[in-house]
């Protein structure tokens, strides 16, 4: 059994759109624009306007309010980008005779399919996150959205992947290149999405189709992908050249979101935010103040370990002044987070951050 006093929220029906404007540009990662209010939706219900979450002058009673206790999912407008240096966002005119995707290489036999072709495939929907690998400690390149798609393992079985191959390499039409070794293009739940949040792939998301491999980072899932060639070699692509990662594999962290850092704050607050391992669940999340003793958080968890663990827990500042709040994951497989941030971004280079987030507020 766990050290920790797991507390779980039922999973509400109800999904909390997040439209909190993100910050930084690391990795090629880069926030899409500003923030509407955020809604909350509940089945065909109109959507109700909540309060944003900016940072005020003064203490906001709405500091108070548990939001975390329903499923989030990012607004498109914005989710968070990678830019590749140097190039144009893809555009197409008719994806139907402009676009199509290649799988050949080391297969026993290559296949070219055409949009259309990929649209005429059983559907695949489900809820993931995204996170950048130079996602400082804290930081917003981060998010959780619906996507659809075609499971890539039915195409696989048609192409036959020979032995030989030990490499995926992926080719996209903003000439960006990256690859992986087989295993995690060949696991359970790997996903070409053409879909996001039930529309179609935003243009600078990806547009036609991106590619989702479970537990890694979004620099190795590119985006407007054409071409994907199985190989026997090593290939070390634009960001592996410039020293990060060629795994990419997503590390546990956890962040808090709300309050913001450096916020005034007044009576009883909800301190809550996100927690993400890749592929493995987060079991259990902590919070303390000023070096105290780990508190418990409470958690919803989600149906899988691939879309972010949302966690709140409620405190009042004992007396007026300021505090500092950390918060830290467990993963199921025991892991903790006890390394504090040093470093620029707090050392997500080369291959992501572990780090523990800490905030300040000031109790008036």
């Amino acid at each position: 059994m766990s050290k920790h006093n797991k507390s779980l929220v039922t999973r509400r029906k109800f999904l909390l759109v997040v439209t909190g404007s993100a910050a930084g540009l690391l990795a090629g990662c880069r926030p899409d624009g500003e923030a509407p209010p955020p809604t909350v939706y509940s089945g065909d219900a109109a959507p109700t306007k909540m309060m944003s979450t900016d940072v005020f002058v003064n203490a906001d009673p709405r500091y108070g309010n548990i939001t975390f206790d329903q499923l989030i999912l990012t607004d498109n407008q914005i989710f968070y980008t990678q830019t590749f240096p140097g190039a144009d966002v893809p555009s197409f005119e008719n994806v139907n005779t402009e676009w199509e995707l290649t799988i050949d290489g080391l297969v026993d036999h290559p296949r070219v399919y055409s949009y259309e072709d990929l649209r005429m495939m059983p559907e695949h929907t489900e809820i993931r996150t995204l996170e950048c690998i130079g996602n400082p400690v804290g930081g917003r390149l981060v998010g959780n959205a619906e996507w659809s798609g075609v499971l890539i393992k039915d195409l696989l079985d048609e192409v036959g992947i020979q032995e030989s191959a030990t490499r995926a390499r992926f080719y996209a039409d903003d000439g960006y290149e990256t690859a992986v070794d087989v295993e995690w293009i060949t696991q359970e739940g790997v996903l070409l999405a053409y879909k996001m949040n039930g529309q179609l792939l935003p243009r600078n998301h990806g547009y036609p189709l991106r590619i989702f491999m479970p537990g890694l980072y979004g620099q190795k899932m590119p985006k407007w992908i054409r071409r994907i060639e199985f190989i026997d070699y090593d290939f070390q692509g634009y960001w592996e050249e410039r020293d990060w990662s060629d795994t990419a594999a997503v590390k546990t962290n956890s962040i808090i979101q709300s309050p913001p850092t450096q916020t005034n704050i007044a009576g009883q607050i909800a301190i809550q935010g996100i927690a993400f391992s890749g592929k493995e669940r987060i079991t259990a999340v902590d919070v303390r103040i000023d070096e105290g003793d780990w508190m418990p958080a409470q958690i919803l968890e989600p149906e899988s370990p691939l879309i972010w663990t949302q966690w709140y827990i409620e405190w009042t500042p004992p007396s007026t002044g300021t505090f500092n709040v950390e918060v830290r994951a467990t993963d199921e497989t025991g892991f903790t987070q006890n390394n504090p941030a040093t470093g620029s971004f707090g050392r997500s280079k080369p291959d992501g951050t572990d780090a523990i987030h800490r905030i300040v507020v000031e109790a008036v």
